[in-house]
């Protein structure tokens, strides 16, 4: 909805996608962090929180996203593909929504969850409704 959109900021700033990124590359370092802790606040491989998991990754791969932010950087698709960002679970009140992590395909994330469970690869209907996609490589 527009008033997600605009209250959130998405799409609203830029960023740059080093050559040689890929999705698979995006993949393969979400994959990498799957049995990290649940640590909130935190962005250190495998001791972060949701955004802070989403962070490393992207910046792993040279792509610089907001810590707290990163659908900022994205442009919301209906058709996800590997190494898009998964959005979940608007909260109105705080312009944001409130768990995000990385799309690796056939239905399923890398997000870490939370301080019980931690980083995993699962299902994304398993952390929240309404999963909205953004595209932050630009079809690349």
């Amino acid at each position: 909805p527009s008033d997600q959109k605009e209250s959130s900021g998405e799409g609203s700033d830029t960023v740059t996608v080093p050559e040689g990124t890929t999705r698979e590359s995006i993949v393969t370092a979400a994959r990498s962090g799957v049995g990290g802790e649940y640590k909130w606040g935190s962005a250190e491989f495998k001791s972060w929180d949701a955004s802070g998991l989403v962070a490393w990754v992207y910046q792993d791969q040279g792509v610089q996203v907001p810590r707290t932010a990163p659908w900022t950087v994205g442009t919301r698709t209906e058709s996800p593909q590997p190494g898009d960002l998964v959005a979940q679970d608007w909260n109105p009140d705080r312009n944001r929504w409130e768990h995000v992590g990385v799309y690796v395909g056939q239905g399923r994330m890398v997000s870490a969850v939370n301080e019980s469970t931690g980083t995993r690869e699962h299902p994304v209907t398993q952390t929240g409704s309404d999963p909205v996609y953004f595209d932050i490589l630009g079809g690349q």
